[in-house]
């Protein structure tokens, strides 16, 4: 069995997911086939599906994506990825792009960037990867333009609830500052007295949580834990799940859904504010303590507060007129932000990466794979770890399989493309990529 693209992933929902299900499906809708699934079962896929092209989860954010890439490098099969947090700081710039890729090779003939500015950040890491670094724009934030998410309305009738108000709060991944090897890592690059300065913020930004939702009893707070926590007790957010109007999610729903519903959306620092702003929501952001730290720039076209007065202040204001006049100020700020960001806004990100898929394709016309004794029994046992940790994942070699398996199922994956597919295919069809597109993203990546 063979196919043109084979995605891997993490997870079967979520940002990084539903930017891969953008791509599949413009791909798939110019006559490739593209099987997805999960990246912890890599050697067996890429030896069954034997693809022309290997799509890659970001091979700097897990160790196991970058083995990955190594593999399928190792037997000749072009890879392309797509950057999955773009953003980058000068200060943090080598940190951000290598991550997990600790002898510093790009192994993928593409790295598929969010903006110039994070492309010319790169090069100048090491300008010899111009040819395998490219601009393809945001493709994740393609969404807002494309989909329809649940409205407030939707939320209070899923959960058989019923509140005039709904605000968000965003998690921020405060449990690493207590983990030793992460809080190392976090030290050599905000310095240790940030790291002590972040831990006590958890505190306080949790106070202050906690006194908002107790002071707005009709308002629902909806708290999404930051995606990367493993210890939610040192997370801002530990001890408010209780709370009648605390609506305490993880990964059971798409982030998109959790903006789209809320009024106002806050946090202590997330990317989910450009998010926000693409659907018209105000953002706050809570930093007790901070009056500059090493982050992106998102935090400039939002209203920045320090304690929970200040905080209700705003969501005073905003319940009762609609805006707040302190976020409207901050408009151009915003709009620069958005654009040094992901570039652009138009909603054909994704085209623009199947572009660059297709730059790939056309140079791999068919699968040349090299395949020794070694590599199938390797992902022969693979497999069986994975097969079997449906059966039995209370045995040690099987569980981290198991815990693969949970976060990657088959119908979550079907449904969300089922749920999708009609936005998308109706927005391809009306906004192709122009000739003029497409001689802009030449031009940006020369």
């Amino acid at each position: 069995m063979s196919c043109d693209i084979l995605n891997l992933e993490w997870s079967s929902s979520g940002r990084d997911r539903e930017a891969a299900t953008l791509i599949c499906n413009a791909l798939r809708r110019k006559g490739y086939k593209v099987i997805e699934a999960s990246i912890f079962n890599y050697q067996y896929y890429l030896m069954k599906y034997r693809p022309r092209l290997f799509y890659a989860a970001d091979p700097k954010g897990a160790s196991i994506n970058y083995r990955a890439v190594k593999f399928a490098h190792h037997i000749g099969v072009p890879v392309v990825s797509l950057t999955a947090e773009g953003n980058y700081t000068l200060e943090a710039l080598e940190a951000m792009f290598w991550g997990h890729i600790a002898d510093r090779e790009l192994l993928e003939q593409l790295n598929l960037q969010w903006s110039s500015r994070a492309r010319n950040l790169v090069l100048k890491l090491d300008a010899s990867l111009a040819d395998q670094v490219k601009v393809a724009g945001g493709v994740g934030f393609d969404r807002y333009r494309i989909y329809q998410f649940y409205k407030k309305e939707d939320w209070m009738r899923k959960y058989h609830l019923d509140y005039p108000h709904m605000v968000g709060y965003a998690g921020w991944g405060f449990d690493a500052c207590y983990r030793e090897k992460e809080a190392r890592q976090m030290e050599k690059v905000y310095g240790q007295e940030q790291v002590e300065l972040f831990r006590q913020e958890r505190v306080q930004v949790n106070e202050i949580l906690k006194k908002l939702i107790k002071q707005n009893k009709d308002t629902l707070f909806l708290l999404k834990e930051h995606p990367g926590v493993t210890d939610p007790s040192k997370s801002e957010l530990v001890g408010l799940k209780h709370y009648p109007n605390v609506l305490y999610i993880k990964n059971e729903e798409a982030i998109a859904d959790c903006l789209s519903g809320c009024d106002v959306w806050m946090t202590f620092e997330s990317t989910t504010c450009l998010e926000a702003w693409l659907l018209d929501k105000p953002t706050i952001v809570i930093n007790p303590l901070s009056r500059s730290f090493i982050r992106s720039s998102v935090h400039k076209g939002c209203v920045i507060l320090r304690n929970c007065e200040a905080v209700q202040k705003c969501l005073t204001v905003h319940f009762k007129s609609g805006s707040i006049p302190e976020f409207e100020a901050k408009e151009d700020a915003r709009r620069h932000v958005i654009e040094e960001t992901i570039q652009w806004t138009d909603g054909k990100n994704h085209l623009r990466a199947a572009y660059w898929f297709e730059k790939v394709l056309a140079e791999s016309p068919r699968s040349n794979m090299h395949i020794g004794i070694r590599d199938m029994l390797k992902a022969f046992w693979q497999n069986i770890l994975f097969g079997g940790a449906r059966y039995l994942p209370f045995l040690p070699k099987f569980r981290a399989y198991a815990q693969a398996r949970q976060r990657f199922r088959r119908s979550e994956l079907e449904e969300l493309t089922r749920r999708y597919k009609p936005y998308l295919d109706a927005f391809d069809q009306n906004n192709p990529l122009t000739e003029q597109d497409i001689e802009e993203l030449e031009r940006m990546n020369q």
